[in-house]
């Protein structure tokens, strides 16, 4: 099961794929996670690379101010993901971090999908409108209608990675158990 397979932009399958290939390199002696991510990471059953590659393009993408475009890139071989490549990737990995908590369960499954749902279709608009409660209504209906649009593409993206996370998860433990 290739990471790349889950996503429908062969840029985004490129750029999961180069953050994946890296957790590879990322060793605890040289690489200190987030301290959200050593928590998830001390979780028995959780997958640390999955952890690693959801802490290291966090990092990077929150790094610039500019959605990761100028560190991401540069980190990765002065690459030319965009912003919402790397957004997109990011939440992949967020999703996945997810779906290695309880995996192989469909009440958590679809609840996590659930809740991605509503954060995407819900809170997100809805944290746009507060912000921007002096516009216009004809100019917040506009850009109410842009984030909805991204986010229900967003929604496609949390959702395989909750996939990932959760089979990639079962196979890891698989061939753990059976040592291949």
């Amino acid at each position: 099961m290739e990471v790349g397979s889950f996503f429908q932009n062969p840029r985004e399958a490129a750029l999961a794929e180069k953050v994946w290939a890296l957790t590879l390199t990322l060793t605890p002696a040289g690489y200190t996670m987030h301290g959200v991510h050593q928590f998830f990471a001390k979780i028995p059953w959780t997958n640390q690379r999955i952890i690693l590659a959801r802490d290291w393009i966090t990092r990077y993408r929150e790094d610039d101010g500019l959605g990761g475009v100028n560190s991401l890139n540069r980190e990765l071989g002065n690459t030319h993901y965009t912003a919402l490549e790397i957004g997109n990737v990011e939440h992949f990995y967020v999703a996945a971090l997810m779906g290695t908590l309880f995996p192989n369960n469909p009440f958590w499954f679809g609840w996590m999908s659930s809740a991605s749902l509503f954060w995407e279709i819900v809170v997100g608009p809805g944290r746009i409108a507060i912000a921007k409660r002096g516009l216009p209504l004809p100019k917040l209906w506009t850009v109410l209608q842009h984030n909805l649009q991204h986010n229900a593409a967003q929604y496609a993206v949390d959702a395989a990675g909750l996939k990932f996370g959760n089979f990639y998860s079962l196979y890891d433990l698989r061939d753990q158990l059976t040592g291949k």
